[in-house]
């Protein structure tokens, strides 16, 4: 096939030679409401025995290599402010000023489906001026989004046709229950383009039905902080605040109605000057971070009585503040903050195993993280014993377009190319697609193939082909 890159809106065959491959950007990952992972570096511990690694990724390696060809599928020049994805489509934002629009083009063979106008939108760089997600099957468009969440408008699209359904102010945060999507919305006029501190807005937080009505709305305290707690099936099941004063409220997210509510022991140190506390619930805890010093301590509660069960301590090194996630992870409590995870016993809190490295992505029990050396070596955690389900030595993971499924795409870079791969949680199993003469900033898996930008301004899709 021979060709080349062509303008945004049409697809284009391979180039007959690729160009020499540039100096790696930096890939900033996407906007989001929460920052659940922040990487650190860490040292890992000195098992399993290198013997046991080396079985482990000659086995996952073994065969693994493609014996068919590792084809250009489509390739779009995209000079934009933005580029996700959902099932379907590839969403393509172009930069943001009086004349934003969005253009939509199937995610499996890049032929553009519509385009249509966003309107005029902020284009302070601070601000995340226009956001496409799919949240709980629903592909939603918001602008206007800042630190603070004033001023953010969303609509919700039909992907085939690019026309809006409805529209209603606020953000969405994610899918709750009974098929609801969770908004949260302050007071308008607040977000001028910089970067505005949450803290001390008063949020509302509704439950919103597919048609775009409020089922539900709840205004937190003034100024309390708020976090989301996932069920299993990864849905945002409770809503949880805790005020200065110790007061804490769950909520059932499919109703807005407080399910258990209560004093805690523990609020932090007085004065007001660490981060607010982070809580989280794992089956019938609540697990409630709160940074003193250079430690955070996690206090466990049973739901029904609010009384404390146990008290760890995690020391933050580099200072990571109170972004101490506790999450299921077979039958333990797992704590994960930025450089290691640390797994509890849920009844005692009694320590179960623990590594030193930064997590980068979970599914159900199993832990994907990097160890932070130069190289970048992936480790895959079995969250029941601890244990490396599979080491990936030079491997990376890349941030991906839409949502994180199983499957997650991983790279290795090298001198005149780069390695694409499909890495498979639950199972530990990789699958080498092949090679690429471009590095990648964000990818989605495709059918056979993967889908990827590069340099941030060219959007390129790879198919295994007979």
């Amino acid at each position: 096939m021979t060709g080349g890159l062509i303008e945004l809106g049409e697809v284009a065959p391979a180039p007959a030679a690729a160009p020499p491959p540039a100096r790696r950007p930096r890939r900033p990952l996407s906007a989001t409401l929460r920052s659940w992972w922040r990487p650190a570096g860490g040292r890992p511990p000195p098992w399993p025995a290198a013997a046991v690694v080396a079985a482990l990724v000659a086995t996952s390696l073994a065969g693994a290599g493609p014996s068919v060809r590792f084809d250009l599928l489509y390739s779009l020049l995209a000079r934009t402010g933005g580029v996700s994805a959902d099932a379907v489509n590839l969403y393509v934002v172009s930069r943001p000023g009086p004349d934003t629009a969005l253009t939509a083009y199937r995610l499996d063979s890049g032929t553009r489906r519509w385009k249509r106008p966003i309107g005029a939108v902020n284009s302070d760089p601070e601000v995340d001026a226009v956001h496409v997600q799919d949240v709980g099957g629903y592909t939603t468009v918001t602008t206007g989004v800042c630190d603070s969440l004033s001023d953010a408008r969303t609509m919700r699209i039909d992907p085939a046709t690019g026309a809006t359904l409805w529209s209603r102010p606020g953000a969405p945060i994610g899918s709750g229950a009974g098929g609801l999507v969770l908004f949260a919305r302050a007071p308008a006029g607040r977000c001028t383009g910089g970067r505005t501190a949450s803290d001390g807005v008063q949020l509302t937080i509704s439950g919103v039905t597919p048609d775009g009505a409020s089922h539900w709305t709840y205004q937190l305290p003034d100024g309390a902080p708020f976090d989301v707690a996932l069920d299993p099936e990864g849905r945002l099941r409770w809503l949880l605040t805790i005020a200065r004063d110790g007061r804490v409220e769950v909520r059932d997210t499919a109703t807005g109605r407080l399910t258990s509510g209560g004093q805690v022991e523990d609020v932090g140190p007085p004065g007001g000057e660490s981060p607010a506390p982070r809580l989280d619930v794992v089956g019938d805890l609540l697990t409630v971070s709160i940074v003193d010093g250079g430690v955070v301590r996690v206090s466990a509660y049973p739901l029904g009585s609010l009384q404390r069960r146990w008290l760890v301590h995690v020391t933050a090194a580099g200072g990571f503040g109170a972004f101490v996630q506790g999450v299921a992870c077979g039958r333990w409590l797992c704590l994960v903050y930025p450089s290691g995870v640390l797994a509890v016993d849920p009844a005692t809190g009694g320590t179960g195993w623990r590594w030193d490295l930064a997590p980068v992505a979970i599914s159900g029990h199993r832990l994907l993280g990097t160890d932070g050396d130069l190289g970048q070596t992936l480790h895959l955690i079995d969250g029941d014993t601890g244990r490396t389900v599979i080491l990936l030595p030079h491997w990376q993971l890349v941030p991906a377009l839409g949502q994180q499924g199983r499957e997650v795409v991983v790279e290795r870079p090298g001198t005149h190319a780069t390695t694409l791969g499909l890495l498979d949680l639950p199972t530990g199993r990789l699958r080498i697609l092949g090679n690429v003469q471009d590095f990648v900033n964000g990818c989605q898996p495709i059918a056979g193939g993967v889908v990827c930008t590069s340099r941030d301004t060219v959007v390129k899709a790879w198919r295994l082909t007979v």
